[in-house]
């Protein structure tokens, strides 16, 4: 076992200016195309500080932005109308899974709804919207928070 070891240290050794030099490139290669992040137009980003643990105050509008890499994260948010629909997708239906809005009529029938809705999100409160969700994607806030409320209006009216 101890030859295994020596041999192992010795060969990297022997080859220890290419490793390092290896592992430089590698180093300055992160450092390079990691921190620069895109915001395309039509959405805004919110950086968060991993170290501060919170986002800052300020948004970024679309362009290119510089994220300290194991620091600074970047989420971004659309602000343009989004249109979010809840729907029978006939492909899960045959599955037996009705995605559209189930709800009873005066007599106790039950009738499904197709329904879109169209929003906008607050330019001035991305920051709240980021720390009220921990950072989560719209498409996971559509699906596990707007879609609750956008049933239960409709249900309970």
């Amino acid at each position: 076992m101890k030859n295994l070891f020596a041999k192992f240290f010795g060969f990297l050794g022997k080859k220890k200016k290419v490793l390092i030099s290896v592992a430089a490139a590698v180093f300055v290669l992160l450092l390079l195309i990691a921190p620069i992040k895109k915001v395309d137009i039509g959405y805004k980003g919110v950086k968060y500080n991993s170290l501060a643990k919170g986002a800052t105050e300020t948004t970024v509008s679309s362009g290119w932005h510089f994220v300290l890499p194991f620091v600074q994260e970047l989420q971004v948010y659309p602000v343009n109308e989004m249109t979010y629909k809840i729907y029978r997708d006939n492909k899960n239906w045959i599955n037996g899974i009705d995605a559209s809005i189930v709800t009873p009529t005066l007599d106790h029938q039950k009738v499904s709804i197709d329904s879109t809705f169209v929003y906008t999100l607050d330019q001035s409160k991305l920051v709240d919207l980021y720390n009220r969700f921990n950072g989560k994607s719209i498409t996971d806030i559509e699906k596990n928070y707007l879609d609750s409320i956008f049933k239960d209006a409709i249900v309970n009216t």
